[in-house]
């Protein structure tokens, strides 16, 4: 199934949830990656060669080969590629400045729309051989995280605060984003360093949820049934407060899908 046969649905005024399941790799999803995939990974560098970067995008994967990290990877290659699919413009990079050490952009990634509003996203995903998987689950772990992230009630672990917004700003750089977006993204560190954290309502965000079923049967009516999965989201997010958000579902046969077709 493309991206063309995703099924879409205005959930509330400012509510849109995007729900698909890929099979495989077909002609259109094809086309889609051999448009996009220099900007996704390289961003706009025309002097690559398509090939060269299909070929570092496999060799990563590659050393990430039975990680949670290859799990990771797929998944965001597939929601960047839709994201420019739907013509929202890539702000960030594809991976981090040092992935090694996992220096963050402040939220997964960044991206904007025509009229230069940010759009912050973040994505989880997993196997669905795992225990309560579910997209309603993920959707709300990636709310979650967005929300502390703007607030500042996360630390990723590090034992002392760093402001990643330096970092989303460095990247916005390398991606050659527009100059208001980097007046956005300045005004948003000003605010940190003087101890004014921000509210998620203040957003627009894309909370997005990828299950693999690699290849697995069991349960992928509960994962797959569209009206269940929009009525648990739409359970879980009533009462939250909320600017414009775009839900994306999706699920993939396997892992191997991208890498296969690398190869």
């Amino acid at each position: 199934m493309g991206f063309s046969e995703i099924k879409t649905e205005r959930i509330s005024e400012n509510i849109i949830l995007h729900f698909l399941h890929i099979e495989e790799i077909d002609e259109e999803i094809d086309r889609i990656i051999q448009n996009s995939i220099v900007r996704i990974c390289e961003w706009e560098r025309d002097d690559l060669d398509i090939n060269i970067v299909k070929n570092g995008l496999k060799e990563r994967l590659q050393n990430k080969r039975w990680t949670d990290l290859e799990i990771w990877l797929v998944s965001e290659f597939f929601i960047h590629l839709y994201l420019n699919y739907i013509w929202l413009r890539q702000e960030c990079l594809y991976k981090n400045l040092e992935e090694s050490i996992s220096i963050k952009k402040w939220f997964d990634w960044l991206y904007s729309d025509s009229n230069h509003e940010i759009w912050l996203v973040e994505s989880k995903s997993w196997n669905i051989t795992t225990q309560h998987v579910s997209h309603k689950a993920k959707i709300n772990e990636a709310y979650k995280d967005l929300s502390n992230k703007v607030s500042w009630n996360s630390t990723w672990g590090w034992e002392h605060v760093i402001n990643p917004r330096e970092n989303a700003y460095y990247h916005a750089k390398m991606a050659n984003s527009d100059e208001s977006l980097y007046k956005q993204i300045q005004k948003f560190d000003a605010l940190f360093r003087e101890g004014t954290y921000n509210t998620i309502n203040k957003f627009n965000i894309i909370p997005a949820s990828t299950i693999f079923f690699d290849w697995k049967i069991v349960s992928i009516e509960k994962v797959e049934n569209f009206e269940t999965v929009k009525q648990d989201i739409v359970t879980r997010i009533n009462g939250k407060n909320i600017k414009r958000w775009h839900i994306l579902c999706f699920s993939q046969k396997t892992k191997d899908l991208l890498i296969n077709y690398l190869w």
